[in-house]
């Protein structure tokens, strides 16, 4: 019973701190603050080659050398190859970086996730499929969708969108603090299996629980 509640806790979390850091974002820039930064086309090319080259390339390298279960091994390649999780812009506002940036990549990022993960996923998990439409789906409906809709309030009236933007961030800070507390209290002894073998290692984050990506693995 508890573990159900703590289940239903964090994909409300999820979803709650998906969408709120969306329309946080979009309450408080432009539109053409987003754009303007992906101009600098060095910058962005070398985004997308950290993104969707480097990292995959360093996760396949610690499982050659770092002993996984299959269960962690899968999980670490989905998360190397998927990228533009909605943690960036919270990220990027903590250490002071580029937001407006960060957003721009992030957008940029869930748009090469569409078409990159369904041909790249096969090469590193022989028999395993994943559906764009089921990506896109949920990425346009998640974050797409949300950060729109208070883009365009805010072009409309700026002064409301100054007054909501403060609720959504504090609703957004408490969401983040809750599905962290939840997805620590639901997986804390495989968090201490990763950790004892000397593996430390993050749960893939895919926006809002299990079915925001269509993924379905067929052995050998």
């Amino acid at each position: 019973m508890v573990r159900e509640g703590l289940d239903v806790l964090f994909r409300v979390s999820v979803l709650t701190f998906v969408v709120g850091i969306m329309i946080t974002v979009g309450l408080s820039l432009t539109f053409r603050q987003i754009l303007s930064p992906l101009k600098d086309l060095r910058l962005v090319f070398l985004s997308l080659a950290a993104n969707f080259v480097l990292v995959p390339l360093f996760a396949y390298g610690m499982l050659a050398v770092i002993p996984v279960t299959e269960g962690e091994r899968i999980g670490l390649i989905l998360l190397s190859l998927a990228a533009g999780a909605p943690f960036l812009p919270k990220l990027a506002g903590i250490s002071k970086s580029n937001v407006p940036f960060s957003i721009g990549l992030m957008l940029l990022l869930m748009v090469v996730t569409i078409f990159y993960l369904p041909i790249v996923l096969p090469w590193f998990l022989s028999g395993a499929r994943v559906s764009s439409w089921a990506i896109a789906k949920s990425l346009f409906l998640l974050m797409l969708i949300p950060l729109l809709a208070a883009l365009s309030l805010r072009s409309q009236t700026a002064a409301a969108a100054a007054r909501l933007q403060p609720i959504f961030a504090g609703l957004t800070n408490i969401a983040l603090i809750l599905l962290s507390i939840s997805l620590i209290a639901l997986h804390s002894k495989s968090l201490m299996g990763i950790v004892g073998p000397g593996l430390i290692a993050s749960y893939p984050f895919f926006g809002c629980g299990d079915d925001h990506w269509v993924f379905s693995w067929r052995s050998g």
